[in-house]
């Protein structure tokens, strides 16, 4: 069938999407970088969050927060109202290739090429 709607603003190839718990926003990660908070009511782009230096590999929320990591070997943490950037963790030598959190935003999960999991405490913003 066809698709219901169509959601174009990054600049290149999406890599990761995912839906916020409830159903309203989708969060798109792309190779161009950014991470897009995307209204699922109006179809359109809330806000564009920048700060990753290389491709964004993996995006995922949890209550009013997204978790991204990317090839630049740093998870962000970001504030889904208001767009900011509330912490970079990093810790892993090679490429992140995958990020989760728990449904409270405290706990992070991220694996990536120098095979490791790495834990993160999200409320102190450490491994």
């Amino acid at each position: 069938g066809d698709s219901e709607a169509e959601l174009r603003k990054h600049l290149d190839l999406v890599r990761s999407v995912c839906f916020n718990e409830s159903g309203k926003l989708v969060i798109s990660g792309s190779k161009d970088r950014t991470v897009l908070v995307w209204d699922t009511t109006t179809r359109s782009c809330l806000r564009k969050l920048s700060g990753h230096k290389a491709v964004i590999r993996a995006v995922h929320a949890a209550g009013q927060k997204i978790i991204s990591c990317s090839q630049d070997k740093t998870v962000r943490l970001w504030n889904a109202d208001s767009g900011d950037c509330e912490a970079v963790l990093s810790g892993h030598e090679n490429d992140i290739r995958s990020v989760c959190m728990d449904a409270t935003a405290s706990i992070g999960v991220s694996c990536g090429f120098d095979k490791s999991v790495r834990v993160w405490d999200l409320k102190q913003w450490t491994e």
